[in-house]
C-alpha cells in the first residue's frame, strides 16, 4: 500500500517536471536574436529610468464594480468556510 502511494507520488513529480521542461515559454531576459543581450539595456547608464515612481496610472486602477466584486467574493469565501 505504501509502495503504491510512493510510486504515485514519484510519477506525479515526474509528470510535473516533464510538463515544465516541454511547455515552458521563453523568459523575458532570454531574448530572441541577440543571444540574451539587449543592446538598449546594455548601453543604459544609471538607474534613474529603471526605478518606479509614486504616481498611479489611472487607467490601471480597478473600478467600483471590480472592487465590489472582490469584496463580495471575500465575504462569500468567509461564509463558505464558516458554515459549510
Amino acid at each position: 500500500m505504501i509502495r503504491k502511494i510512493v510510486l504515485m507520488g514519484v510519477l506525479a513529480c515526474f509528470v510535473c517536471v516533464v510538463c515544465l521542461a516541454f511547455f515552458g515559454g521563453d523568459v523575458h531576459a532570454q531574448g530572441k536574436g541577440t543571444g540574451g543581450m539587449d543592446k538598449g539595456m546594455s548601453e543604459k547608464k544609471g538607474v534613474s529610468g529603471s526605478l518606479g515612481n509614486k504616481e498611479f496610472d489611472k487607467a490601471k486602477l480597478p473600478g467600483k464594480p471590480q472592487i465590489g466584486f472582490a469584496v463580495g467574493s471575500l465575504v462569500a469565501a468567509i461564509i463558505v468556510l464558516k458554515y459549510f
